[in-house]
């Protein structure tokens, strides 16, 4: 991570809920501890690196009286982290005015590398283990392309296998063999909060292969899974329609999108009062039908961004726009406590959007960012030349007022203020303003070869939880860098203010340099992490679990970090 870039907010906007690894020193007198700790170091220029927040750039010097001269020991972290190796205090001296000078020489908190000797935070970060890790495959390809934890710890995976998938054979939690055993077959399943396969559903019934389920969460009533994905018609396998379903287990219930033209969702959402919301692409000509007069007619030469509103209760379409232009690949998308709705993507040409500026100016492909109402009216779109956006995350309680994307970058990229030069595609972090669109802070993630940014997900104290993959190196920060010859998963924590706390690396030797699945999810009771792999991945110390084959489902679950 080479550079934190914030923005200034205008002071009417709602204040931040929290922010991680900040120390509360309110319970010590000044003179015994020499200023506050700082919340995160600032960022250098260009690619020479920023301080980034690996443990903080040291508080002010106290201002309590001093002798001029006099010299003393002094530490501006955690006061339970000076004799921790490697942190150890320095000196301050007081200078002529009475006052004491800086704390020169100390060595502070860094960010917590997981899994390696020794504390590079100095105890002030933990990094919780794996509780369970599970993998399931054989010769043929499975692969999570999306996952969710609920409250309680259970885990809704949902991705393609092709031949056979077996959760637990014994307990009849198997699909397959597939018709064509290498074309991609569509599934989502469930996983008790310990680890325990409960059910799988699969879509055999539906169109033709390939199918693909490639959005899922948990929705309302508690238990019910929602799943998208897409199949292929019988006429062309480059046509391809979208189904939404809804249910427990067997228990499933099933629309099409099936107009005229192509309509292919790629993601899905839930609001708190159990809408449902899908986004994807169309393309020919054709209509997405909805009640009371809120369809959708389009005519997409190629890929034009949808979202829509679904009704799971009364199965019903609530409403549905398209914003027609260039080729548009929406990615991912996020609903709010007050039903606002998130989207992001790249795309090329130009996008559409009513009411609102979109620029499309200067770049091949450009990230963007869309913000809708709950009922489909547009609020703003942001657009990011050279970058590509493929997640992003809101606080669903309302608690914090940023939107979080990640993805992958590939050029200099300016987020709002000062570009940020790569190393080939790097990874970035960005946030967002929930009201004006407005970049808060951005990072992004490089060094040698490539770095990508595949999924994100909030925690409580308003940070987020990054993950993705990388070959070569990866910068967490000014000074701390994880290596591999071979393709790695990576995970980092990052603090409200984009400072990274712990970083996690996953992985061991073989594993080819093209794009994996990496997913996270996390909710109360934990975190899950999941998507596919075809060599051996070191998800939870000393239980390695045997490739299958070929390209395998991993699925672990940790506690919160």
């Amino acid at each position: 991570m080479r550079f934190i870039s914030a923005f200034a907010v205008a002071a009417s906007l709602v204040a931040l809920g929290g922010c991680a690894l900040m120390y509360d020193y309110s319970d010590f007198r000044e003179e015994d501890t020499p200023g506050e700790g700082g919340a995160g170091g600032n960022g250098g220029t260009g690619g020479a690196g920023g301080t980034g927040g690996a443990g903080g750039s040291g508080g002010s010097a106290g201002s309590g009286p001093c002798e001029p001269n006099v010299t003393e020991s002094c530490f501006t972290g955690p006061p339970s982290a000076q004799y921790v190796k490697p942190c150890q205090p320095g000196t301050r001296t007081c200078l002529a005015n009475g006052t004491w000078g800086t704390c020169e020489g100390e060595i502070l908190p860094g960010v917590e590398l997981c899994r390696r000797d020794g504390s590079e935070s100095c105890n002030a970060v933990t990094c919780p283990e794996a509780d369970w890790n599970r993998r399931y495959g054989d010769d043929k390809e499975q692969e999570v392309l999306a996952a969710a934890v609920d409250g309680d710890g259970n885990v809704l995976l949902a991705g393609r296998y092709q031949g056979v998938l077996a959760l637990a054979a014994s307990a009849g939690l198997t699909l397959g063999p597939t018709n064509e055993v290498t074309t991609d077959d569509a599934f989502v399943a469930m996983l008790s909060s310990t680890g325990t396969p409960a059910w799988i559903q699969g879509f055999g019934s539906i169109g033709k292969q390939p199918r693909r389920a490639v959005g899922a969460v948990w929705g309302a009533p508690k238990g019910q899974a929602i799943t998208v994905g897409y199949y292929t018609r019988a006429q062309s396998p480059d046509d391809r329609d979208g189904f939404l379903a809804w249910g427990t287990g067997s228990t499933t219930n099933l629309v099409r999108l099936d107009g005229a033209g192509n309509e292919e969702p790629v993601a899905v959402a839930v609001d708190k009062q159990g809408y449902a919301y899908l986004t994807g692409t169309v393309r020919g000509t054709g209509s997405l039908p909805c009640i009371g007069g809120m369809a959708a007619d389009y005519d997409a030469a190629d890929e034009d961004l949808f979202v829509m509103s679904y009704d799971v209760a009364f199965s019903q379409c609530r409403w549905a726009r398209v914003f027609p232009g260039g080729t548009h690949k929406p990615r991912a998308m996020a609903v709010d406590a007050g039903g606002d709705i998130f989207v992001t993507g790249s795309y090329t040409g130009t996008m559409a959007v009513p009411g609102v500026p979109v620029d499309d100016a200067g770049a091949t492909v450009r990230a963007f960012v869309l913000k809708l109402d709950g009922m489909a009216k547009a609020q703003w779109a942001r657009t990011f030349a050279d970058a590509e956006g493929a997640a992003v995350a809101v606080e669903p309680s309302g608690i914090s007022s940023k939107v979080f994307v990640t993805g992958t970058m590939n050029g200099t990229v300016d987020f709002g203020n000062q570009p940020f030069p790569t190393n080939g595609k790097d990874a970035f972090v960005l946030t967002l303003d929930k009201t004006s669109g407005n970049t808060t802070w951005s990072t992004y993630l490089t060094g040698a070869q490539e770095q990508h940014g595949t999924s994100i997900a909030l925690t409580a104290d308003g940070g987020a939880l990054v993950a993705g993959h990388f070959f070569g190196t990866l910068d967490v920060s000014a000074d701390v860098e994880l290596t591999s010859r071979d393709n790695n998963v990576f995970l980092l924590k990052l603090s409200a203010n984009g400072s990274p706390s712990l970083a996690y690396q996953f992985g061991g030797a073989g594993e080819p340099a093209m794009p994996r699945s990496v997913r996270v999810s996390a909710g109360p009771s934990g975190m899950i992490l999941a998507g596919g792999w075809i060599h051996p991945l070191d998800l939870q110390p000393n239980v390695v679990l045997a490739p299958g084959g070929a390209l395998d489902i991993f699925v672990a679950r940790f506690p919160k970090p």
